[in-house]
């Protein structure tokens, strides 16, 4: 994770999204912005679960975008779920993925 609560994803890699308490069997749609690129559909379990990995586009921007999941929550409302993300090159997510090690390290200690 980098300052302000922002997740450094590599372009050309995936990222991962884990979401509880949706409507079973519902769709997910994910997409990211600025330039709206559609990344994929998934399924909602029966239990209102879903964890899917999503390919972030080799070719994007780097720099800051927003990852939008379009959910169904239990009562049928549909929403958006936003977060803020930064696409890094390669060798930037190399290093926050040390960071992110040794913090996580850290925390176990």
């Amino acid at each position: 994770m980098l300052p302000g609560g922002l997740i450094g994803v590599e372009a050309g890699t995936t990222i991962e999204v884990t979401v509880k308490g949706l409507a079973p069997e519902s769709s997910v749609l994910a997409w990211m912005f600025s330039d709206p690129t559609f990344l994929g559909e998934t399924k909602v379990d029966q239990s209102g679960f879903v964890s899917a990995e999503f390919p972030v586009p080799g070719g994007i921007d780097l720099g800051s975008h927003t990852l939008k999941l379009q959910v169904t929550e239990m009562d049928g409302t549909v929403s958006e779920l936003a977060v803020g993300i930064v696409v890094l090159d390669s060798q930037a997510a190399g290093l926050n993925r040390v960071r992110s090690e040794e913090h996580t390290s850290e925390l176990q200690s």
